[in-house]
């Protein structure tokens, strides 16, 4: 639970000269090394050990502290004051504003500068096919089953602004897994169906790929949530589904995770085994014409 704003102290960044304490930059070690107010020091409110690192380094629990984090509508400077008050600190601020009203009145700063994950150039990168996860989850009447499959190749094309543009993760069906089957025999034979041409046919069809083909911005959205709108094509079976789907794409160290959700009507690729559209009286054999599909791809320079 945050506190209320309302039972707060707040100082000005006009009188954080004469403040007399500890300063805290409350947020990652990484957002720190970019850009944080001269003088102070990181402790990160996302870390676990912040309730038995804080203490120890400061045993006096009348010391003022101040904290501060990027400011509204991020709550990380009230999150770092309520656990210092959990903790018996009983002489805590907060800076109005956080480091974004520090930075919009081009007060001094240290750090790095900007983050080498974004850009400032068009990038075309390729997929690291061992980090991205391609994960998928098949359902019937009573049940249901859970896997993996193998991605192989694909790119991303990002703008100037960091926004994606086009892309494409292509998977190898040949390299399909279920994870909830522990019995190899019958985990075997799940995939030996999956693979036939009941399903999607792997033996003339080895591939399938996931093609991003245009995006827009989702106004509004926070970290941590689907900030594209994509509209895209999902092949399989020699046949293509357009897709609309959300997907949260964001810069990392190394360049940028692509994550999206989404549920696909197998039939319309031809995967009409146990559809309730096409069969009746299906009874315990019937399949759920949706599947689910989870996709984590990371995407490096080349």
């Amino acid at each position: 639970m945050l506190p209320d704003p309302d039972t707060c102290q707040f100082v000005k960044a006009d009188d954080l000269d004469s403040f007399e304490g500890l300063i805290f930059d409350v947020r990652t070690p990484e957002a720190y090394a970019e850009a944080h107010i001269p003088g102070t020091v990181n402790h990160c409110v996302y870390q676990v050990d912040f309730l038995e690192k804080v203490p120890e380094a400061y045993p006096d629990k009348s010391t003022p502290i101040l904290v501060y984090g990027d400011g509204d509508p991020y709550k990380a400077d009230l999150a770092a004051l309520g656990r210092l008050q959990y903790l018996g600190y009983s002489n805590v601020s907060i800076l109005e504003g956080g480091l974004g009203s520090w930075l919009a009145e081009s007060r001094d700063i240290e750090g790095e500068g900007a983050s080498s994950s974004k850009t400032n150039s068009e990038q075309i990168l390729s997929l690291n096919s061992e980090k991205t996860k391609v994960r998928w989850v098949g359902r019937n009447l009573m049940n249901q089953h859970n896997g993996e499959i193998a991605a192989s190749s694909g790119f991303l094309e990002v703008d100037a602004s960091g926004s994606p543009v086009a892309g494409e993760v292509i998977v190898d069906l040949r390299k399909m897994t279920t994870e909830d089957i522990t019995d190899p025999t019958l985990a075997s034979s799940l995939i030996g169906h999956l693979a036939s041409a009941d399903f999607f046919d792997v033996e003339n069809h080895p591939e399938a790929s996931f093609k991003l083909l245009s995006v827009q911005p989702i106004e509004g959205a926070t970290y941590g949530k689907p900030n594209f709108s994509v509209s895209g094509t999902l092949e399989a079976r020699g046949r293509t589904l357009n897709l609309e789907i959300e997907a949260l794409v964001e810069p990392i160290e190394e360049g940028y995770v692509f994550q999206s959700n989404f549920n696909f009507d197998r039939t319309e690729l031809g995967a009409l085994y146990g559809s309730g559209k096409f069969f009746e009286r299906l009874g315990m054999h019937l399949v759920n014409d949706l599947v689910s599909m989870s996709i984590t791809a990371f995407f490096v320079s080349k």
